[in-house]
């Protein structure tokens, strides 16, 4: 049991330590805890577990840990890193997880749903002075505790905001984690770790594999710069603005993903209503919810709205899932039988606009890189023509590129529902020589 007296050593020296600083020494204290318990398990002791005093926490970040043991170490960090105020009057401290994602395209992936799961079942297991409690607009009111979080393959530097836009297959991710004290608005904890790439899948979750629209909202972006964070730093003012958003969209997924479909629409409409609400997430919510349901002209507004908001955002991916090597359309009506729908919304849209638009095909990362660029014009080229058929205005107001597989967001190269993002044709607005642009007040 050396690895036990190394663990209740490192209990001694929190004891010791933590009346002189600002952490709380009990959850500091069980921090140390866990650290024994694993210590009696067999599992050596590391750099940072021998570092668990009243001081940050040193981590290995130049080591690459297997998947359930890096999040196992995040997990801990986390918690010993915490620098806490008073708790609430039961002694405990609330807790509430903004659902983790999946930095490059900001989806909620199985590895971040997995790393969410094991968290939750750490602070159950191990902290008692730590509530777990549901991230909804119930929770927010007695203004907890946040955790949230992003994992990207580690391409670049420890921070989340210098994560590269394209993915090749990834050999390590690196995980991301920041606790925020929402009385004070501050960051209260911060920790990062490497894992192996094995057992990371970056499948979406359903709610994200469904949607048809993909582009970068700017909650999704203040959520990072959040995690870019450093202790005692606040979070990002317009997080913190869109969160009650964020507990609706929430409720929403989960019921969208269980088919209460009745549940969803009323969670996404109410995180419409809620300040910072525009976003392609609600949307995209609001037409699975409303697609579901049989309510088709409701859908084509929601799909609409998205549409408009990826116009202004000078970016919009719709996913149109085409044939193996071809530029034709899914033929199976349950994939591609809404796909008339979402060409005439993009047609509709874009000659309202006073935009011209690049459209630009993508391939997986499958086939040789000639094939691909070929393949990737092609599809491009097929959008154009049929959007045109729709509108013919657009003739003059539209031109095609191909990207090949040379920005994949995923990356997986296993052509299925993982990497569907590579398969799309997204949609630039430029100016058009002559024409006002769109404004906001316009669009929406």
């Amino acid at each position: 049991m050396a690895n036990e007296v190394t663990g209740r050593a490192a209990i001694s020296r929190v004891q010791r330590v933590s009346g002189t600083k600002t952490r709380l020494s009990r959850v500091a204290a069980l921090a140390a805890t866990l650290l024994l318990l694993q210590a009696c398990s067999g599992t050596p002791p590391t750099a940072e577990q021998s570092l668990v005093t009243g001081t940050q926490v040193t981590q290995r970040t130049e080591l690459s840990l297997p998947f359930p043991e890096a999040v196992a170490e995040l997990g801990a960090a986390l918690v010993a890193n915490a620098q806490l105020g008073a708790p609430d009057t039961d002694g405990r401290y609330p807790l509430i997880v903004d659902p983790w994602v999946d930095r490059v395209s900001g989806n909620q992936v199985e590895a971040t749903r997995s790393i969410e799961s094991q968290l939750g079942a750490l602070v159950s297991a191990r902290y008692p002075q730590i509530k777990l409690l549901p991230f909804n607009t119930a929770s927010l009111k007695q203004q907890p505790l946040i955790l949230l979080g992003a994992v990207a393959p580690e391409d670049n530097g420890g921070s989340v905001s210098q994560v590269s836009s394209t993915v090749p297959q990834a050999s390590a991710y690196r995980v991301w984690g920041v606790i925020g004290d929402l009385r004070t608005g501050r960051i209260v904890s911060r920790a990062s770790v490497r894992a192996q790439a094995a057992g990371v899948s970056t499948r979406p979750a359903a709610f994200f594999r469904d949607s048809p629209a993909w582009m970068p909202d700017q909650s999704i972006q203040s959520y990072y710069r959040s995690i870019d964070g450093e202790i005692g730093g606040t979070l990002d003012p317009t997080y913190l603005q869109s969160i009650q958003a964020a507990a609706f969209i929430n409720d929403g997924i989960r019921a969208y993903e269980t088919g209460r479909y009745d549940e969803a629409l009323t969670a996404y409409t109410q995180a419409r209503q809620s300040p910072l609400g525009e976003q392609s997430r609600v949307y995209n919510g609001l037409y699975l919810a409303n697609q579901a349901l049989g309510r088709t002209q409701q859908a084509a507004d929601a799909l609409g709205h998205v549409i408009r908001l990826g116009l202004l955002s000078q970016r919009l991916a719709l996913k149109f899932v085409f044939r193996p090597g071809s530029n034709l359309f899914w033929p199976d009506p349950a994939v591609s039988g809404a796909y008339p729908m979402w060409l005439r919304e993009i047609a509709e849209q874009t000659a309202a606009s006073n935009t011209c638009l690049e459209l630009t095909g993508h391939t997986s990362a499958t086939g040789s890189s000639d094939g691909n660029q070929r393949l990737s014009l092609r599809r491009a080229n097929y959008v154009r023509d049929r959007l045109v058929a729709l509108s013919p205005s657009l003739r003059q107001r539209i031109r095609t590129r191909g990207a090949g597989s040379t920005a994949v967001l995923v990356g997986t190269g296993t052509d299925d529902a993982s990497d569907l993002l590579d398969r799309r044709v997204e949609f630039q607005p430029v100016a058009c020589p002559g024409v006002p642009a769109m404004s906001a007040t316009q669009s929406l």
